[in-house]
């Protein structure tokens, strides 16, 4: 159901993990090569989730429980785009 929300309706300032609509507080940030990011945390609950793009420009919404394919499963936070595949996978 998050994915659906965040990733395919664009709805990612809702926290779907408590329904807080409210207390969500969204800092942007740059990322080395200047493109915005935007990290995103419930006030209500302390879920945190990050909104970012692939090389490519598609959007990703990252969580530390995430539900896109990740390029290393020990880390979350780097992830293989699900729209044009953007990463590597590193060999088990």
């Amino acid at each position: 159901f998050r994915m659906l929300m965040e990733f395919r309706i664009g709805v990612y300032n809702i926290c779907w993990s408590c329904g807080c609509s409210n207390q969500v507080k969204v800092e942007e940030r740059f990322t080395k090569s200047g493109y915005p990011k935007y990290y995103l945390t419930c006030g209500k609950c302390g879920e945190f989730w990050v909104k970012v793009h692939c090389h490519n420009g598609h959007k990703i919404i990252k969580h530390p429980n995430n539900y896109h394919r990740q390029i290393d499963r020990h880390y979350s936070w780097y992830t293989v785009c699900p729209t044009c595949g953007d990463g590597f996978e590193k060999e088990e």
